[in-house]
């Protein structure tokens, strides 16, 4: 299986330029979709942290890159929307949104902030002993007890432990950000929700119909995180 992806089947997301070179690193597979993650190959390269193959394997041997605060040593590992990165050599850390351009970027945070993500209930199953398994968009999977979960619905979730810190439903009234469609990256208040999709005020005053699947709930007043 080839390592490399022709650069004009990339993602419209990736912060990249097209016609430099014809290939660029294919990411292994992981629990993002191409379109919501990169590779840190390409992250490292983004930051102007490396320029070589031999610069990203020597800053990965290091053990100096953390996601969501586990080491990572494979330079096409997909990181994606909502991860946090660390540097910890340079004291820099990151978190992966997407810009106004519709395009995957890094968005400089605290320290204090790489601790938290946010990650969205696309699953959930009743497990032996009444636990609910629920199924996140990030890969993870969280036993509890709590029985108030509904798909759709985002967690504030603590980073490495998963332990759950806040619970945002996806309802009137909750201030959400979208992660694909043409109004990628938007920001707004709910309005109403149908079967498939929702009806949204944006900051602009505007309204806005989307389909849900785009849409995280990522707070009420204001968002959970940092994302601009």
């Amino acid at each position: 299986m080839s390592k490399h992806l022709k650069k004009y089947m990339a993602p419209q997301t990736w912060p990249i330029t097209r016609k430099d070179t014809v290939y660029i690193t294919k990411p292994s597979p992981g629990p993002h979709n191409l379109h919501t993650s990169m590779t840190l190959d390409l992250i490292l390269r983004t930051l102007k942290y490396a320029k070589t193959k031999r610069e990203i394997k020597k800053i990965l041997a290091n053990n100096e890159i953390l996601i969501d605060g586990r080491r990572v040593k494979e330079s096409t590992f997909p990181a994606g929307i909502f991860d946090t990165i660390t540097f910890k050599t340079l004291n820099k850390h990151y978190r992966i949104i997407f810009d106004q351009q519709g395009k995957l970027s890094l968005l400089p945070i605290n320290e204090e902030e790489t601790k938290t993500k946010i990650t969205k209930i696309i699953g959930k199953t009743i497990q032996n002993k009444g636990l609910l398994q629920l199924n996140l968009s990030d890969g993870r999977n969280i036993l509890t007890k709590e029985k108030n979960y509904s798909v759709g619905d985002t967690l504030l979730i603590e980073t490495p432990s998963n332990k759950i810190q806040k619970h945002v439903k996806l309802e009137p009234g909750a201030l959400v950000y979208l992660i694909d469609g043409k109004h990628l990256s938007d920001i707004g208040t709910v309005k109403t929700i149908e079967q498939t999709t929702i009806t949204y005020t944006s900051t602009t005053n505007k309204e806005v119909q989307t389909l849900k699947k785009y849409a995280y709930a990522v707070g009420k007043d204001k968002p959970l995180i940092t994302l601009t």
